[in-house]
């Protein structure tokens, strides 16, 4: 554990009472979380929000032969190590015996204790040390001497997951050979691109967690603002935490999966998207999500070498684009063709993909290749894009697959290529306008930056005016919904039921 001198621990203890003011007024006002501390579904529910992670703990008291279990709910601050706690403290037969609400700096935490047959409380103060899913704590307090808890937790800058799946993740770096690189001049140089898999495994199954982004992607991510965001750290990818495990075994509890296709947006990298893919895959689907080399921003491969976005030319920028467009319709249409193949080879894949439910969503530049490949290849089903851009070239004939475009409001109501793609829907579509909402809302970084940056409001950043919370909450409830019918064949009223959660939304229907 690391050291602290006087000075430097007295000062913190002083940023750890002035946090802690702000976290006891916010607690005692808070009757939902105070009841349910542990439960981020219902949360969720009744918020439209959720708490960063939760905990559950022994605790014990050294003066009295005492012990019990606390439970509560976790909001992290700028760090996976920073942020305030409150929970519900109960005897060894589980009756309720109080409230506990405090804060967390580092190896650092201040805590209020309020058992619910004293008048006052007491303040905590102690030490704790975080493994990657447990924790141990101490306490001194003049009432109750030396207080012990130990436990397990889970917390992330990203939402909970809503299924009843936690998540693998397989990594792949794809050749096709048939093809060759339209952005290069290399007459032998094939098309390449990475691939991530993300697929159901069952709760609680080990493995090393995966880690949000590589830190060159970062280094470029953090580049891409506006403003210069010199006060995040270069290791801060490291506190965002998802919920993937490298390389686990996909979940039996389901013979086949239905497949679904992900494609970032013009200069993105599908790393930013990850709270729109990892609810998804807990609901048992599979996800495959696509860096498309010199359409996205950066491209790392396994041995170090990067591709950044293409330089966009001074004269037939038409035509370079409509490159771009078909070199990630055929990046999809590839990584489809992998798939089919390694749902035939032997090991865990075998028979487990349920290729006649494949469906494919994108961001933008994404949403332009998912309206396309809709068009041109009958093995997608269903479509759906996220603030979309549409050609007019390349839409060529009617769409008969199911169809869901979310836009912000300025493009819900006016925007030629949305127009002529809505124009084009034959069968089922759906036309979603979100209230508040940016082109950059579709991502996770006005999430992220609620972390990092909090004094920085997101809409000077470009993420509009809905709450990055709210934002994604709605998104990914809607594309959940909208697979859950037309790759799943649940009702479609569930979707309808979706669309009544939200006032921000404005509805258009075939």
């Amino acid at each position: 554990m690391k050291k602290y001198s006087f000075f430097s621990a007295i000062a913190s203890v002083f940023l750890l009472f002035a946090a802690l003011q702000s976290c006891f007024f916010v607690s005692s006002q808070d009757s939902t979380l105070s009841l349910h501390p542990f439960d981020c579904t219902s949360v969720m529910n009744k918020t439209n929000e959720w708490t960063d992670g939760y905990f559950t703990a022994n605790w014990s008291l050294s003066l009295e032969d005492k012990k019990g279990t606390i439970t509560g709910s976790i909001f992290l601050g700028r760090t996976d190590k920073q942020g305030s706690f409150h929970g519900i403290l109960r005897s060894e037969k589980e009756k309720t015996l109080g409230m506990v609400t405090g804060v967390i700096y580092q190896q650092l935490i201040l805590a209020r204790l309020h058992l619910y047959n004293e008048k006052n409380f007491a303040l905590l103060f102690g030490t704790i040390a975080l493994d990657d899913s447990s924790f141990s704590a101490q306490f001194q307090s003049m009432d109750y001497g030396i207080i012990q808890i130990c436990g397990s937790y889970t917390a992330s800058f990203l939402p909970p997951l809503t299924g009843d799946f936690d998540i693998g993740i397989q990594s792949c770096h794809l050749v096709d050979s048939s093809r060759e690189e339209y952005f290069t001049s290399e007459p032998e140089d094939n098309r390449e691109m990475m691939i991530q898999i993300w697929y159901p495994t069952e709760k609680s199954t080990p493995g090393d967690i995966y880690e949000y982004m590589d830190p060159i992607t970062f280094q470029w991510l953090k580049t891409q603002s506006p403003i210069p965001l010199f006060t995040i750290p270069s290791h801060a990818y490291q506190f965002i935490n998802p919920h993937a495990k490298l390389n686990a075994s996909i979940a039996c509890t389901i013979d086949c999966y239905p497949v679904i296709i992900f494609s970032h947006g013009y200069d993105g990298v599908y790393q930013i998207y990850t709270s729109f893919i990892e609810d998804l895959v807990s609901n048992g689907f599979v996800v495959v999500s696509i860096n498309h080399p010199y359409v996205a921003g950066i491209t790392v491969f396994p041995d170090g070498e990067t591709i950044e976005i293409a330089e966009v030319p001074d004269e037939n920028t038409t035509n370079f684009f409509d490159m771009s467009l078909r070199s990630v319709i055929e990046d999809a249409q590839f990584v489809l063709d992998y798939i089919t193949l390694l749902n035939q080879s032997e090991g865990q894949w075998k028979g487990r993909l349920n290729l006649n439910a494949v469906g494919m969503f994108g961001h933008s530049f994404g949403g332009a290749a998912t309206s396309v490949c809709c068009v041109e290849d009958d093995r997608f089903k269903a479509g759906l894009t996220l603030d979309g851009v549409f050609y007019e070239d390349f839409i060529t004939e009617p769409i008969s697959d199911p169809f869901l475009m979310m836009f912000t409001r300025s493009r819900y109501f006016s925007d030629e290529g949305g127009d002529l793609m809505w124009n084009q829907l034959e069968n089922e579509a759906y036309k979603i306008g979100i209230n508040g909402s940016s082109h950059y809302s579709y991502t996770d970084v006005g999430l992220l930056l609620q972390h990092l940056t909090p004094l920085l409001p997101p809409h000077l950043l470009g993420f509009g005016s809905i709450h990055p919370k709210r934002m994604i909450n709605i998104s990914r409830n809607i594309e959940l919904a909208f697979f859950d019918v037309y790759l799943r064949n649940a009702e479609e009223k569930n979707l309808e039921n979706i669309f009544d959660m939200y006032n921000e939304l404005l509805i258009t229907k075939k």
